[in-house]
């Protein structure tokens, strides 16, 4: 995961983790209160860079503690006890960094009025401030005393202060029935075989298993890494499968190398320890790192991903408020984002996967009325529609229909625009956002989509593909928010649709950085993706800072 840059606080100007940790030190020991602070963040990105996301997190909190009210801080704590599988202080983080954010200048996007056709609607579609605000100022807020954390230069060994707004921290709680993980040192090296093992103190391999037995070269490694009291003794010698993967049974669970990216692991049958760019880091089964391979669905002839990356923009042509699309006059737009497109071939780290351009229009608009079906959404007519397919058609772009259901459901807004669907260059968008339950008003609350959503339309697609003999389609959905997408482990892989969910909201980077973690790469689905707004976010990410985000964005949009 890339994380982001605490305020005041740049890695780029130390060649490694220890003239880092020093740096800190000082400044935590001779720094004024607000350096003090600076010096947390600084020194928790260390241990972070290390792997040990305990003392990552412990840092985090001791700014929290000391009166630190940025919801950039308590996201990236979500994100970090995430990994830790502390679920009870992931939410409490979460929740307590959405009401902060309310709080410093967040807002609800306001819905649209009545869309007549080819009038110039005031869109729902126009992005409301920072549902999460990142305030540079916030620092400035904190003061008083700050107990010393030590730190020797192994970096394995430290502890933090208090301070009297801690009984007021909405950690507490969540805190208060957690016990707290040893603190693993990072580990990592190679076995002349060049299979990943871990190295701890410069250990012999593992010897004394029970006769018949044995754990040699990495798997020996890696179970010292993870504790013999965790993986218990070897039940066989390991063996090797068909397709070249390696196993090894043992009384606590079992080792695993696998063939297709050279990495060992364990699991226990519900965690797995394996290690990382960063050390030593064990998962829910369920769950994947950024940087391991994703199981993607087999890739059927004839699909976009992962064959090309997508850089499309986002609106409405019958308003300027919805985004770029809209915004300026049609040529001008398509030349901004032909150059746009230049400057990501320019930055592409993968030649082999070019960028496609895309016009992603809102086809289906969530309205703040009723309208006279009493569903609060205004399909777009014919004719604006195939006005913007007409523009892609001529640039070879693609086009994605997005849709803001309203108070209405997934499947007859999609059956409406089935006759432009089952054109090969069309494809399809969801935005939760605008998804209203009976009660709600677009606008006046954040919607929400299930998988249950998400696979009526995955169904309708796969179908439409398969009756038309046309390649399959990509579907996006939308997200910035943990409930805007629901049991999103039960969305379906299907082939003939590539589901892509896109980080949605805007705000500094290092915010966009975490929720792009949170709600993208920790709770992937298939394909990623994230969106920019050229006048919300400030400053705007360059291509090279989009294409740094592990994993690399498959579609980038921007509004």
């Amino acid at each position: 995961m890339l994380t982001p840059t605490p305020p005041h606080a740049s890695g780029d100007r130390f060649s490694n983790d220890e003239e880092a940790g020093r740096y800190y030190l000082d400044l935590l020991r001779d720094g004024s209160g607000v350096q003090k602070i600076e010096a947390r963040f600084g020194l928790a990105r260390v241990f972070e860079n290390r792997g040990d996301l305990a003392a990552a997190a412990e840092l985090y909190e001791a700014n929290a503690r000391a009166g630190v009210r940025d919801p950039g801080l308590y996201l990236h704590l979500s994100s970090l006890y995430r990994r830790q599988d502390r679920a009870n202080e992931a939410g409490a983080a979460l929740a307590f960094a959405e009401k902060l954010g309310t709080a410093t200048g967040g807002r609800p996007r306001r819905a649209a009025t009545a869309v007549q056709p080819r009038a110039t609607p005031e869109s729902a579609g126009s992005r409301r401030t920072a549902v999460l605000a990142l305030s540079s100022l916030a620092l400035l807020l904190a003061g008083g005393a700050f107990a010393a954390i030590g730190i020797p230069s192994s970096l394995t060994l430290w502890t933090t202060g208090s301070s009297d707004s801690a009984a007021s921290d909405p950690l507490v709680a969540a805190q208060s029935t957690h016990s707290e993980p040893t603190a693993v040192s990072s580990v990592g090296g190679t076995t002349a075989g060049g299979t990943a093992t871990a190295v701890v103190g410069g250990q012999p391999a593992e010897s004394g298993q029970p006769t018949g037995c044995t754990f040699i070269l990495g798997f020996a490694d890696l179970r010292r890494a993870v504790g013999p009291d965790v993986v218990g003794d070897c039940i066989e010698d390991q063996e090797y499968a068909e397709n070249g993967d390696a196993r090894q049974r043992t009384t606590g669970g079992e080792l695993v190398w696998r063939k297709t990216d050279n990495r060992s692991a364990f699991t226990d049958g519900s965690r797995t320890w394996m290690i990382g760019p960063s050390g030593l880091q064990s998962r829910p089964n369920e769950d994947r790192f950024a940087w391991e391979p994703f199981p993607l669905p087999p890739v059927l002839p004839g699909s976009v991903l992962p064959a090309k990356r997508l850089v499309t923009y986002y609106g409405n042509p019958l308003s300027k408020q919805m985004g770029i699309l809209g915004e300026i006059p049609p040529d001008e737009m398509i030349q901004r984002l032909k150059q746009q497109l230049q400057a990501y071939a320019a930055a592409n780290p993968e030649p082999a996967r070019p960028f496609q351009g895309a016009l992603e229009l809102v086809a289906i608009v969530a309205q703040e009325d009723p309208g006279r079906d009493g569903l609060y959404r205004l399909r777009m007519d014919s004719e604006v529609i195939e006005e913007v397919i007409g523009w892609a058609e001529q640039n070879n772009f693609l086009i994605i229909l997005d849709i803001q259901v309203g108070r209405s459901v997934v499947a007859p807004e999609i059956r409406s625009l089935l006759p432009f669907l089952r054109r090969p260059n069309v494809h399809l968008a969801l935005d939760p956002e605008f998804a209203m339950r009976p009660h709600e008003k677009p606008g006046e609350e954040i919607g929400s989509h299930d998988a249950d959503d998400v696979n009526v339309a995955i169904d309708m697609l796969a179908e439409l593909v398969t009756a038309e003999n046309i390649p399959p389609k990509v579907l996006l959905v939308h997200r910035f928010t943990e409930k805007m997408l629901t049991n999103y482990r039960k969305i379906k892989a299907d082939s003939r649709v590539q589901v892509a969910v896109i980080m949605d909201g805007f705000g500094a980077p290092a915010l966009k950085i975490d929720h792009y973690n949170a709600f993208v790469a920790f709770q992937r689905v298939q394909y990623t993706g994230i969106k920019l707004f050229y006048k919300q976010d400030k400053p705007l990410m360059s291509p090279k800072d989009v294409l740094s985000l592990e994993p690399t964005p498959d579609i980038v949009i921007y509004q």
